[in-house]
Order: C-alpha cells, then sequence, then structure tokens
C-alpha cells in the first residue's frame, strides 16, 4: 500500500483488508519505530553476545548508553519470545547440569545460574537464574524435559549437588539413567574425582555410555565448557568486572539472548560436517539452516515460518547426521 521514505531509504507500507489500517513492514517486530538502521541494531546484539559490555558498544556505534541498552532490551524479548515458541521437540539422550556462581549488586549477594547442555546435539535447552535450590532445579528439569522427546531412558550427569538426586528420584526416575561427579579441591586444585551412580544399575550405564559418540565415562566436561563459553560471552559475568548485574531479571534476559545466539546462529565447531558446520538447533532438527538476527526479531511475521522442518524432515535430518 504504497511506500515512506527513511534517510535508510524506502519502506513498504501495507494495508489492513479487514480494519482498514496501514502498517510497516517492521510491525511487531524488534526494528519497528527505531530511529537507526537494522545492520546497527544487529551489530550492537552481535557484540552483546560477544562479551562486549554496553558502554563499550555505545562508543563503537556513536550512540548513547540508554540507546544500546533500548536496543538489547527489545531483542531480549524478541528472543525469549522466539526460543518459547520453536525450542522443542529436540531429543533427550545425554543431557549435563550445572551451575555458575555470579554477584548481583554488592559483592555479599550472590547468584546462581543452573543450565543444562544435550551432549550429542551440544544444545542449550533452558536455564534458571536464581538461589540453588530444590525448586528452582526442578524448575530447570521440568522445562527441558517437558519440551524434549526420548526413544528411551536417558543418561543424566552432574555434580554431588543433594538437589539433582531428589527431583530425579521422584520425578523423573522411569525415564532416566543418573550419575554424580564428585570432584574433590584441595589448593584451587582438583585432587580427586569421584563417580557415583544414583538411578540405574552399572550395566546400564555402562551400556548407556557405549552407546553415546562423545563420553567414555561419566563426565561433566561439556556443560563445564559451556560454562565457559557463557561466562566469556556475557560480559556481566567477567571476572573482576566493574559493570556487574544489578537485578537477577536482567541477567536471565541477557541469558536468554546469549541463548538464542548460542543455539540459532552461532556455528559449533564439534558439530563439523565436511565443509559445513552446523548451529546446536540445526543438529537437533529444530531449523535446516543457521538464522540470523533479522530471523529471530521478525518470527511475529509469516516467513520464519518456512524455515521450521516437518517431523519427516527432522527424522531425515537426524538420520542423515547420524550416518
Amino acid at each position: 500500500h504504497g511506500w515512506y521514505k527513511t534517510k535508510h531509504g524506502r519502506r513498504r507500507r501495507y494495508v489492513c483488508k479487514a480494519c482498514g489500517m496501514t502498517f510497516a513492514s517492521t510491525k511487531g517486530a524488534v526494528y519497528h519505530k527505531l530511529k537507526a538502521s537494522r545492520q546497527q541494531v544487529d551489530q550492537a546484539c552481535h557484540m552483546s553476545t560477544e562479551g562486549v559490555n554496553i558502554s563499550v558498544v555505545s562508543r563503537i556505534l556513536g550512540r548513547s548508553w540508554n540507546t544500546i541498552y533500548h536496543w538489547l532490551e527489545r531483542a531480549r524479548v524478541a528472543c525469549s519470545h522466539f526460543q518459547d515458541k520453536h525450542l522443542r521437540g529436540y531429543e533427550l539422550r545425554e543431557p549435563q547440569a550445572d551451575e555458575i556462581k555470579a554477584f548481583i549488586g554488592p559483592r555479599s549477594d550472590k547468584i546462581w545460574i543452573m543450565a543444562i547442555l544435550e551432549v550429542s546435539t551440544r544444545l542449550w535447552p533452558s536455564t534458571c537464574v536464581g538461589k540453588r535450590n530444590y525448586k528452582n532445579i526442578k524448575k530447570l528439569c521440568g522445562k527441558t524435559f517437558h519440551k524434549g522427546v526420548s526413544d528411551g531412558r536417558v543418561l543424566i550427569t552432574t555434580d554431588g549437588f543433594r538437589p539433582y538426586e531428589w527431583v530425579l528420584k521422584r520425578l523423573f526416575a522411569p525415564t532416566c539413567f543418573y550419575g554424580q561427579v564428585i570432584k574433590t579441591w584441595k589448593k584451587n586444585r582438583i585432587t580427586k574425582v569421584d563417580r557415583e551412580i544414583v538411578i540405574g544399575e552399572p550395566w546400564q550405564i555402562q551400556y548407556a555410555l557405549e552407546c553415546s559418540e562423545d563420553s567414555e565415562k561419566l563426565n561433566t566436561s561439556f556443560i563445564e565448557r559451556l560454562n565457559l563459553t557463557i561466562r566469556r560471552n556475557t560480559s556481566y559475568l567477567h571476572r573482576q568486572t566493574p559493570a556487574h548485574e544489578r537485578s537477577a531479571q536482567a541477567l536471565a534476559a541477557q541469558l536468554d539472548l546469549q541463548r538464542c545466539y548460542y543455539n540459532f546462529m552461532r556455528p559449533h565447531q564439534a558439530l563439523k560436517f565436511g565443509n559445513q558446520i552446523w548451529t546446536p538447533a540445526m543438529m537437533a532438527g529444530i531449523v535446516k539452516r543457521k538464522l540470523c538476527w533479522r530471523d529471530v526479531r521478525s518470527s511475529y511475521l509469516l516467513a520464519i515460518m518456512l524455515l521450521l522442518l516437518t517431523d519427516d524432515d527432522v527424522q531425515e535430518n537426524r538420520v542423515q547426521a547420524a550416518a
């Protein structure tokens, strides 16, 4: 329904056949009514997910701190909406869980970031920010198992934190095997590693490990590597940083942005097939190509639905990956 001019060029305008109202092509997306180019907004979000803090982003792009924060706030909401809608139906085989300690406000206020990683696809399905207690562990495991699917009993590995055992025994015992990796530290070094089987028999754990393509024994190395990625790519979590987070809600929103980038946009070096490097979401069969920021932020539009696979395509994609 015509065009309108901006300093970045012409933009299309549309009209609703039901009510007669006109609207821009960016209606419902992150870019709506932002006085900046889409490329600049994408660049700000990309730098934020690579560990650059907001003050540095504002100096590089020549924008005020409040403007950059407003852009990131919109992007976080869009990424959270996108993941709630599309990050589901993934296969669970060998999830690992762990926690990261962080601070909000004064150094005395500790907070924990709890995350789960699916080892076979390197997918980061869910995370939880809050106190390190039974309630949040139950919330973390519940979201992961509710949105995922499994052909049989999955092999879960965590550290020795007791609430994992309580949650898995009470809620998920018939659907999983569970082992703990307990590390003994002395003078900031690991001196001893104990492995305990909590749910299942030793021969069942051994058979699950033989079927695994990544693990030969119980370990938490993959989730610990994800913890390093989270800490390095989230500026709020850098050690000895003067720009630590002031609220748990803002930290959780930033982690949603980081998780969306990790799953859908960032190629994972462990998922290299010939000349192609897949993202975790591609390996899990959720999408069929690497997405970009514009795909995620325009997910309210119908175009993003063309990227999603049918159930037959998902199965075919998994067979090709296994081959």
